[in-house]
This record gives C-alpha cells, structure tokens and sequence, in this order.
C-alpha cells in the first residue's frame, strides 16, 4: 500500500518539478565527488577556501539551501575544476568530453567544435573527468 501511495506522488509531480529535482542531486553528487577528491571530504575546509561559515556549506551539501549561478561560480574556483557544462551554438576552440557519474549510470556528452554532439549511455559508476583535447584531469 505504501509503494502505491508513493508511486502516485511521484506521478503526480510535475514534469518541471521532476527535472529540477534530478539537476539539484546531479549538482550535489559533483560537489560531492569534488569535495573528496580536493579536501579529502572536509567541508570545513571548503568553507575556509570560499570564505564562508561551515554552517552555509552544510545547508548546500544538505540540499536545504538552493544554489546561484554565483555559489556554483565560486565552486569551481575553489575546487578549480567545473561543476557544470552549458551547451551552446557559439563556435568555441575547445573540444571537451564531460563524464558524470551517477549512482546506476554514467552518461557521456561530446560537444564538438563544430556544434555537433553525442550522448553515450552506460550502466556502471565511473569517476568524473574532463577531457580537454585528449588529455584526461580526472577527478
């Protein structure tokens, strides 16, 4: 009876809701993969390197506080590597592949200079890692 009224909230969720949601916890897991690899999972001193309380990187890490583009701005410069990738049409000089880990799948992006792009879908936990003209700086 339980898993019935759960799928009919879940079903009931809008399509919106929905995206929002899966985009938060794709954000977080990133963070968090960040935060082991770069500060050994220590948000005290993240909060040190961005130069606020541990109690505001807690309520991000806790989901209890949304992020701006300006707190995920100032986590890439802390952990010096990206949190998120835009796709855009404008002709760029760099040719990156992002991998994203996620609990039951690993999707791979390849925007090409060109504007082209491929998806590729697999079913297994990988770590994250940018790739920059071939050469890898994973995480």
């Amino acid at each position: 009876m339980k898993l019935k009224n759960f799928k009919e909230r879940i079903d009931s969720v809008s399509d919106l809701k929905k995206l929002e949601i899966s985009f938060n916890m794709d954000i977080l897991e990133r963070l968090q993969e960040l935060l082991d690899a770069k500060f050994e999972g220590n948000q005290s001193l993240l909060a040190k390197k961005m130069n606020v309380s541990e109690a505001v990187v807690s309520k991000w890490f806790n989901g209890v506080q949304n992020f701006t583009t300006q707190t995920l701005l100032k986590f890439q410069l802390a952990f010096g590597e990206p949190i998120a990738v835009v796709c855009t049409d404008k002709p760029s000089s760099e040719f990156r592949t992002v991998k994203m880990s996620h609990e039951v799948l690993s999707k791979t992006i390849i925007v090409s200079v060109e504007g082209g792009m491929t998806e590729e879908i697999k079913f297994k936990k990988n770590k994250v890692s940018n790739e920059l003209h071939g050469e890898s700086s994973g995480v």
